[in-house]
C-alpha cells in the first residue's frame, strides 16, 4: 500500500501550473526547429514561384528584349545549332564558356523552337536554385531559415526577371548553388568530387565562377568536410573533379590556338572595368573596332583606389537595388543575429563562396544581373533573420512567432516591385518582329538575308541577319547592302533610336528608288523593306529640308509618339492645325508644353489651337505665357506675334 497521502499527491499539479509558459517570451526556442510543416511550406513555395514563371515564360514573353536577351539571338543560338551539327570552335568562347550552348544543343533538338527552350531551362534552373538554397539552409541551420530565405529570393525582381529570361544567368546561378550545396551540407565521401564537377561547369558558364576553386579548397582547409576524409583527401576529390572536365576542354581549346575566355582578360581595362557606354564598340566601324580591341589587348592594372571604390558602390548598390532597403534591413538583422548566437559558424563554408563570388566582380562595373550570383547568400541573412529564435516575440496559445507576421511587410514590398519590374520588363518586348517576320519568312526566298540592328528578325523569320551599319547616308547604306549581298531591309523605332539618320524609312510616305514595303506594324511601327537595284539613288524630297523634316516628324510620331523631339511635334501640331486637324494639333502641342514648359513657340501654338477650338481663356492665358517667355529669351519674332494676338482682341485666325 502507497503511503503516499493526498496532500503529497496534489504536489506534481502544482508544479505543473508553476512550470507554465509565460503568456509573452522574447525569444523562441532553440535552432533548428524540427517541423515537418515548414518544410513542407517551404516547397509550397518553391512550387508556386515555379507556377508564375512558366506562367510568364509561355504566356506573357513570346520575344526576348532588345537588352540581355539579344545575346541569344546574336550568339547562343548560332552556338547551340553548330554544335548540333558538330562543328565545335573555341575561339567562340572568348567571354562566356560553351556550357550553356550545350545544354541549349542537348535539349532543343532541331525541331524545337530554342527560345522556348532557353526560357524553360531558366525557369527549371530558378527552381533548381531556389531547392538548393533551401535544402543547404535547412541542414545546416533549420527549415525555418530556409523557407524565409527561399520566399525572399522568390520575390526578389531580378531573380524573378531573369528566372524566365532566354539568359545564361539562371543556369549558372542554379550551377553555382548546386556547387555551394555540396560543398558546404555535402554529407558523403564522394561529394568533394561533385563539387568540383560542378565547379567545373559553372566555370565554362561564366567565367567569373572560377573562384569557387579557391573558395573550395579555403573551406575544405579550413571549416567544413564530409565525415571520414582528411582535409588533404576533401581537397584532392574536389580538385579531380574539377579537372576531369576542365583539363580536356583546355587541352582542346589550346590544340585549337586559344586560350578559353582569352577576350574576356584581353578586354578586360576597356570593357569590365570601364563603367560608362564608351565600352560598347558594336556600333563603331570595324577599323575603330579593330583598334580598340588590338589596345585592349595590354594586360590591366588593378588599381587599388578603383578597387576600393567599387566595393563601397558594389555593396551599396546591392542594398538598394538587388536587394532594395527594406529587405537589405532584415539582412542586416540577420547578420547580427548569425554573429550574437553563431549561427554563423553552420554557414560559414556557404557565405564565404559568397564573398568571394561577390569580390570576383568588384573589379568589373556593376550590374545586378551579375550579382544573381551571390544573391542567394544574401537571402540567407534574411532567412536567419526571419527564421531565428532571436526576437521572435512568442505569445501564448499562438504557434508562430510575431516576427514572422512583421516579416510580411518587406516581403510584399518585394513582391509589389517585382510586379511592377516584371510588366516594365514585358512591355519593352518587341512584338512588332513576330508579325514582321512571319511576313518576312513568306516573302523571301531560302538563304536570303536582312539588315538589322538585332537578330530578332532574322531568328522568326529564318534569314541571315546581317548587321545594320553605322552610316549616314542612303547611297552608303545600300552600297553595303549590295556588298553584304541582303534582299530586305528592317527598320523599326530601335533602329530609328541608334540610326537617327535613318528616321524617314520608318514614314511609308516618304517614297525611295529601290524599296518596296513588303509589309508593316502599326502598334509597335515597323517596316520590312524589299531591295531594288536602284537603292541608294536619292529621291527628290531627300534634297528638300522641308519635306525631309517632315517625313522625319512623321518617323518620330510613329516610333516615339508624345515622347518626339519638340520640334517634330512642332512641326506636326503645324500641320495638323492647317489641315483642320484640331484635336491633333491640341494633342501635340500639350506634349510639347508639358516636355518643354519654357519653349514661348509651344505655348504660342497651344494659343492658336485653343482660339480655333472657341476656348478664348486659355487661348489668351497661353499668348500670355508665349509672349512672357519670348521677350525673356530674347524672341523677337514669337513675342511679337503673342502681342498681336493679345493685343488683336483674339480675333478668330
Amino acid at each position: 500500500m502507497s503511503r503516499t497521502s493526498p496532500r503529497r499527491r496534489s504536489r506534481p499539479i502544482r508544479t505543473g501550473a508553476a512550470a507554465r509558459p509565460p503568456a509573452l517570451r522574447l525569444d523562441g526556442p532553440p535552432l533548428p526547429p524540427e517541423s515537418g510543416w515548414i518544410a513542407n511550406a517551404a516547397w509550397c513555395v518553391i512550387a508556386l514561384a515555379t507556377v508564375a514563371l512558366l506562367a510568364v515564360a509561355l504566356g506573357a514573353h513570346p520575344i526576348g528584349d532588345y537588352l540581355t536577351e539579344s545575346d541569344f539571338y546574336g550568339g547562343y543560338v548560332e552556338g547551340a545549332r553548330l554544335l548540333q551539327r558538330g562543328h565545335v570552335y573555341p575561339d567562340r568562347y572568348g567571354i562566356y564558356g560553351p556550357v550553356y550552348e550545350l545544354v541549349l544543343a542537348l535539349i532543343g533538338l532541331p525541331f524545337f523552337d530554342l527560345f522556348t527552350v532557353a526560357k524553360l531551362l531558366s525557369v527549371a534552373c530558378s527552381t533548381a536554385t531556389m531547392a538548393f538554397t533551401f535544402v543547404l539552409l535547412a541542414r545546416r541551420v533549420g527549415p525555418a531559415v530556409g523557407l524565409w530565405a527561399v520566399l525572399f529570393l522568390a520575390a526578389n525582381p531580378v531573380f524573378f526577371r531573369y528566372g524566365f529570361s532566354a539568359t545564361t544567368d539562371a543556369l549558372a546561378v542554379a550551377l553555382q548553388s548546386g556547387c555551394m550545396l555540396v560543398l558546404a551540407a555535402g554529407r558523403d565521401r564522394r561529394a568533394p568530387m561533385v563539387a568540383g564537377v560542378l565547379a567545373a561547369l559553372s566555370t565554362f558558364t561564366r567565367y567569373s565562377a572560377s573562384v569557387l576553386v579557391p573558395a573550395a579548397i579555403a573551406c575544405y582547409a579550413l571549416l567544413d568536410r564530409p565525415a571520414g576524409l582528411s582535409r588533404r583527401r576533401a581537397i584532392g576529390l574536389f580538385l579531380g573533379g574539377f579537372a576531369a572536365l576542365t583539363l580536356p576542354w583546355l587541352a582542346f581549346s589550346l590544340s585549337r590556338g586559344y586560350l578559353p575566355g582569352q577576350h574576356l582578360l584581353a578586354t578586360y581595362s576597356t570593357f569590365y572595368a570601364n563603367p560608362d557606354a564608351s565600352r560598347n564598340i558594336q556600333d563603331l566601324a570595324p577599323a575603330a573596332r579593330d583598334s580598340v580591341l588590338a589596345s585592349a589587348r595590354v594586360p590591366a592594372k588593378l588599381n587599388p583606389g578603383r578597387l576600393l571604390s567599387n566595393l563601397a558602390q558594389h555593396v551599396r548598390l546591392d542594398l538598394a537595388t538587388l536587394l532594395s532597403w527594406p529587405v537589405a534591413s532584415v539582412c542586416g538583422l540577420g547578420l547580427l543575429f548569425a554573429l550574437r548566437d553563431r549561427i554563423w559558424r553552420p554557414l560559414a563554408s556557404y557565405w564565404a563562396c559568397g564573398a568571394l563570388l561577390f569580390g570576383a566582380l568588384v573589379p568589373v562595373f556593376y550590374s545586378d544581373r551579375y550579382a544573381l550570383a551571390y544573391l542567394p547568400a544574401w537571402m540567407s541573412l534574411a532567412g536567419v533573420a526571419v527564421g531565428s529564435p532571436r526576437l521572435a516575440v512568442l505569445v501564448r496559445g499562438v504557434p508562430l512567432p510575431i516576427k514572422w507576421v512583421v516579416a510580411l511587410v518587406p516581403l510584399a514590398l518585394s513582391v509589389s516591385a517585382s510586379v511592377a519590374t516584371q510588366r516594365h520588363v514585358l512591355s519593352q518586348q518587341p512584338i512588332e518582329v513576330l508579325a514582321a517576320g512571319r511576313a518576312l519568312r513568306m516573302e523571301a526566298p531560302a538563304g536570303a538575308r536582312v539588315v538589322s540592328r538585332k537578330g530578332h528578325i532574322g531568328y522568326y523569320s529564318g534569314l541571315v541577319t546581317v548587321s545594320f551599319p553605322v552610316v549616314d547616308s542612303l547611297s552608303t547604306l545600300a552600297a553595303y547592302c549590295r556588298r553584304a549581298g541582303a534582299q530586305f531591309l528592317y527598320f523599326s523605332w530601335y533602329e530609328g533610336k541608334l540610326r537617327p539618320a535613318f528616321w524617314y524609312l520608318l514614314d511609308t510616305t516618304a517614297t525611295l528608288p529601290g524599296l518596296s514595303v513588303v509589309t508593316t506594324t502599326a502598334r509597335h511601327p515597323s517596316v520590312v523593306y524589299r531591295i531594288g537595284p536602284d537603292f541608294g539613288r536619292e529621291p527628290e524630297w531627300l534634297r528638300d529640308p522641308v519635306r525631309h523634316r517632315l517625313h522625319v516628324a512623321r518617323a518620330h510620331d510613329l516610333g516615339l509618339g508624345d515622347e518626339a523631339p519638340w520640334p517634330s511635334l512642332l512641326l506636326l501640331s503645324a500641320e495638323a492645325l492647317d489641315s483642320g486637324r484640331l484635336d491633333d494639333a491640341a494633342r501635340r502641342a500639350a506634349a510639347i508644353t508639358r516636355a518643354q514648359p519654357a519653349l514661348a513657340l509651344g505655348w504660342l501654338l497651344t494659343g492658336e489651337v485653343a482660339l480655333r477650338q472657341g476656348r478664348t481663356a486659355e487661348a489668351r492665358a497661353a499668348f500670355a505665357r508665349a509672349l512672357e517667355l519670348a521677350e525673356r529669351s530674347g524672341d523677337r519674332h514669337t513675342a511679337a506675334r503673342a502681342r498681336a494676338r493679345l493685343s488683336g482682341a483674339l480675333p478668330t485666325p
